[in-house]
């Protein structure tokens, strides 16, 4: 036990807040603003989700109702907050923009949409980025945009692309070699006609392209 006297004791508490106190008493005020700061931001955080997901519900309401007017406006509004949301936004309001013939509009949302960490919102992007492509005859790169398809749950639809763009370009034998690999993936009786046919013309040309 001490033999200090409680007197003794509450001098030496006093001098070791004299000595340090100011020390605590910052440390407290830091620590307890840290944490109220960090609970402000979380705060912050969900009303900017709350509202992110109220205006991609204005967008997909817009479209069920065809109001691509209102729809744009939305988008616009949360483009400014960019991230996931805003990448969801994009690919619902490509298939709209297409509608609209605006070609243009439709491939920017595309492809935001198709830079996205999430890895099959990319790929359905992507997928539509490339058919969208094609459709302009842009086919350099259409091409590009469905060779990242190669690995993933569009393979046999990027390769059956690819091999309608070989055909188009003339090139005969990579179309071929295109609609056999996406035969081989998704066997399918569309690709094997295409296959059939391109072999057919294959042998009349004797060598091919």
């Amino acid at each position: 036990m001490s033999d200090r006297t409680d007197e003794e004791t509450l001098e030496l508490i006093r001098e070791w807040l004299q000595q340090y106190g100011l020390t605590i008493i910052i440390g407290l005020v830091l620590g307890l603003s840290a944490i109220g700061g960090y609970r402000y931001w979380q705060g912050k955080q969900a009303e900017q989700r709350n509202n992110e997901s109220a205006q991609l519900d204005t967008i997909l309401q817009a479209l069920e109702q065809n109001k691509p007017q209102d729809a744009a406006s939305a988008y616009d509004s949360l483009l400014k907050e960019g991230g996931e949301i805003a990448e969801l936004a994009a690919l619902n309001m490509a298939g709209a923009y297409r509608k609209e013939n605006k070609n243009d509009d439709a491939i920017a949302a595309l492809k935001l949409a198709a830079a996205s960490k999430d890895e099959l919102l990319a790929q359905s992007a992507r997928w539509q980025l490339a058919l969208t492509l094609a459709a302009q005859g842009n086919y350099d790169e259409a091409l590009q945009q469905s060779e990242q398809l190669r690995d993933s749950a569009y393979a046999a639809q990027a390769a059956a692309l690819q091999g309608y763009i070989h055909d188009k370009q003339g090139k005969s034998k990579d179309a071929l070699a295109d609609y056999e690999r996406s035969q081989q993936l998704a066997p399918a009786p569309a690709t094997a006609l295409q296959i059939n046919a391109l072999q057919a013309r294959l042998a009349l040309e004797g060598n091919g392209q």
